[in-house]
């Protein structure tokens, strides 16, 4: 299936801070429009670093409060939503690999999984998890978009469901605990299950832009 994205101009960093007062039209035309840009660039294979070089923009806060502000005003299941749902979800294990490690190690032992676990350590550790997500948002240019889509909404299918684990044993700590320490466990506990449910949701809107892409209906 051919895809023609549109191919306006990136935005700059000034043109996204100057959307941010802008109309809430004008806004979502510039986020569809700068998501099909990028795809086209990614996708287009006359610069292979193309990929590298938007991951390390987003690595900066600044870069992902950009990303953020021009690309999540947009209906979760759309080129730019989409977009967003996986830099979020990259930025997410960034920050806590060790932690993205431990979720993904507690859930793919109860959650059978696609080729996103292939090749990864035995148990996985923060690098690994690190480099598999990574792989995972520069297939975004090396092969179907629908495919990316499906890797990333697998990994965090996984990661819901280690969360869930994790949340149990806190669960299970808090019984053992005094009343100080079985209140922390408490809120961790019910931190880690609300924040399972939004990856399984997150899981969800990827699956779903897998599947309009695939029927040309992605935008």
């Amino acid at each position: 299936m051919t895809h023609r994205p549109r191919r306006p101009a990136p935005l700059s960093p000034a043109a996204v801070n100057a959307l941010s007062d802008s109309d809430p039209a004008e806004r979502l035309e510039a986020a569809h429009a700068s998501a099909h840009a990028v795809v086209a660039r990614l996708r287009d294979g006359s610069d292979p670093e193309a990929g590298a070089r938007m991951a390390a923009a987003v690595d900066t806060d600044e870069g992902l409060d950009a990303a953020a502000r021009l690309w999540a005003v947009a209906a979760p299941v759309s080129l730019p939503g989409g977009l967003w749902r996986l830099l979020a979800l990259r930025a997410g294990v960034r920050r806590a690999p060790a932690q993205a490690a431990r979720e993904f190690d507690a859930g793919r032992s109860r959650l059978p999984v696609s080729e996103v676990v292939a090749g990864v350590a035995q148990p996985p550790g923060p690098d690994e998890v690190s480099a598999m997500v990574d792989a995972v948002l520069l297939g975004v240019g090396a092969g179907d978009l629908d495919v990316t889509f499906e890797r990333a909404a697998a990994f965090a299918r996984v990661c819901s469901v280690g969360r869930a684990v994790l949340a149990d044993r806190r669960h299970d700590d808090e019984a053992r605990e005094d009343s100080v320490e079985a209140l922390d466990a408490e809120l961790d506990a019910a931190r880690l299950t609300r924040s399972a449910s939004a990856l399984v949701q997150t899981a969800e809107h990827l699956e779903a832009c897998a599947r309009r892409w695939r029927r040309n209906d992605l935008d």
